[in-house]
């Protein structure tokens, strides 16, 4: 019976993996045409503004939240387990006021100095209404309901909720993209409210459990949800750090400039951070349950066939980052943007770091240690406070970009070191470096291909040349045996699931 209910679950699993990669994919697709249609219709100042100000907002966010929403996601999923729906109800509701509370204490003064950040801060006069619009938006956003969906495990609705959010804010933002910053800061306002509205109604219609349990002010719950929560939350300010205060740092030290091109370097290289985002929606609650049920050899020995899937996943998409940078900037966002190149090829290496990292994260907080990102943090948010601050005045956004991927570098090296030592988890260090060198194959083939090939247009020469580099990649990987398919075969027998359009692509190569 218990391969049986194991079985189930990893399909179950798998489907949500499936599901949630799919969906983050077209979401990233969305809000990537979102940023290119913003890029060609603002001014680059206004661009930059408008990205410096979501920054600000967002690093001061995080006081606000707490860990409060991934907490909810632990604490929902061990009492549906438990079928007490009046403890979620409750959870829910208390979790809600909390964020609520801090919402309008922490954001509600900066409305009144909005004038005088808008001058002494951003240097732009329109940067008060903008900073108005979402000061607004961040005390009315209700995304707890994004962590509700996802601890109750409906994956598909969860899913959706990015796709819906871009779309939405795409809409808004068209018709008013002609009032510049301003104009896309109403957008976003209008789209939050709007997904109140559709999505706490679906998580009324989906769990009517919400409106016909009573709710009780469970004190010890609510301790052990803001305990949690706060030791995970020290975790997020890592993500903060690293992806806000360089913004931060550039505006104020440089220009708005500046900041617009970090806001395509940094999106564009953060694409290849969206399969190690699906994979992690269902990760923490895999490995959750398979270490409480005593399966540490399975968390293991699955982790160590994840990482080498996802180093042969990810570094094609790396490569040709590190490759045609001035021709994915100027193709998609313009010649304005061609300042950003260097630090996309600095930003990919970075994110290569942050994926495997958020990895090993996700399985670090699985395990019932988040306490560790409270250490993590230790280091890593000084030395990214530190790079920025050495940096960024000389070297602008590339040295922004050097000082993110030399933090996710550390937070690397942290996880791994940790996870090794907790539960002898390997690397395969030979797999990897063997998978790199496929990558440098690659990296030549590129190079021989440009210098053999005679052609006018950018675009057609980078795709034959990408082609030829990945048939050489494809064939080194396949005759080194870097992946067999007894790896695929472990990752199903641990209870973990690779999305099917993967594991069936990895199949087929193999049989090949």
């Amino acid at each position: 019976m218990e391969g049986i209910a194991t079985g189930k679950y990893a399909e179950a699993v798998g489907r949500g993996t499936s599901l949630i990669f799919m969906f983050s994919m077209l979401a990233a697709a969305i809000g990537y045409g979102f940023r290119i249609f913003l890029s060609r219709s603002l001014a680059v100042d206004e661009f930059g503004l408008f990205y410096s100000v979501v920054a600000f907002i967002a690093t001061i966010g995080v006081f606000r939240e707490l860990g409060l929403a991934t907490s909810l996601v632990k604490y929902i999923s061990e009492l549906k387990s438990k079928q007490n729906f009046a403890g979620i109800k409750s959870s829910i509701i208390m979790v809600f006021l909390a964020q609520t509370i801090l919402s309008v204490a922490i954001f509600t003064p900066l409305i009144f100095f909005s004038d005088i950040l808008a001058s002494q801060y951003f240097g732009m006069p329109q940067a008060s209404t903008v900073l108005f619009f979402l000061l607004i938006e961040a005390i009315v956003n209700m995304g707890i309901y994004s962590a509700v969906f996802q601890g109750m495990q409906k994956f598909k609705i969860f899913g959706l909720i990015e796709i819906f959010r871009v779309s939405i804010l795409f809409a808004f933002a068209i018709p008013l993209a002609s009032n510049g910053a301003v104009g896309i800061a109403l957008a976003q306002l209008l789209t939050t409210l709007v997904m109140n509205v559709i999505f706490v109604g679906i998580a009324f219609k989906e769990m009517p459990a919400l409106i016909s349990e009573k709710f009780v002010f469970d004190t010890k719950l609510l301790r052990n949800v803001f305990k949690f929560g706060l030791t995970l939350w020290l975790g997020n300010i890592i993500v903060m750090l690293v992806s806000r205060l360089d913004i931060i740092f550039i505006t104020y030290f440089r220009a708005l400039k500046e900041v617009a091109w970090y806001n395509v370097s940094l999106p564009t290289a953060m694409l290849l951070t969206t399969f190690s985002a699906a994979v992690n929606n269902t990760l923490y609650p895999t490995v959750a349950e398979l270490w409480a049920n005593g399966r540490k050899e399975d968390v293991a020995r699955g982790m160590e066939s994840i990482i080498k899937f996802f180093f042969v996943l990810m570094l094609p998409p790396a490569l040709v980052f590190l490759a045609y940078p001035d021709i994915i900037i100027t193709t998609l966002f313009g010649e304005s943007y061609l300042p950003a190149s260097f630090s996309l090829q600095i930003l990919s290496i970075g994110m290569l770091f942050s994926s495997i990292s958020s990895i090993f994260l996700g399985v670090i907080n699985g395990i019932g240690r988040p306490d560790m990102n409270a250490k993590v943090v230790s280091v890593v948010a000084g030395a990214n406070f530190a790079l920025n601050a050495l940096l960024v005045p000389f070297y602008g956004l590339d040295g922004a970009a050097a000082a993110t991927a030399i933090s996710f570098g550390i937070m690397f090296l942290m996880t791994f070191t940790f996870l090794r030592n907790k539960m002898k988890m390997g690397m395969h260090f030979g797999d990897i470096g063997r998978i790199f060198l496929g990558g440098l194959i690659a990296l030549l083939a590129v190079a021989a291909a440009k210098e053999a090939l005679i052609i006018e247009d950018a675009l057609i020469e980078s795709a034959i040349t990408f082609m030829i580099s990945m048939t050489f990649y494809a064939a080194y990987l396949i005759a080194a045996k870097v992946m067999v398919k007894s790896d695929i075969e472990l990752l199903e027998t641990s209870g973990f699931r690779l999305p099917d359009s993967i594991k069936s692509l990895m199949l087929r190569i193999l049989r090949n």
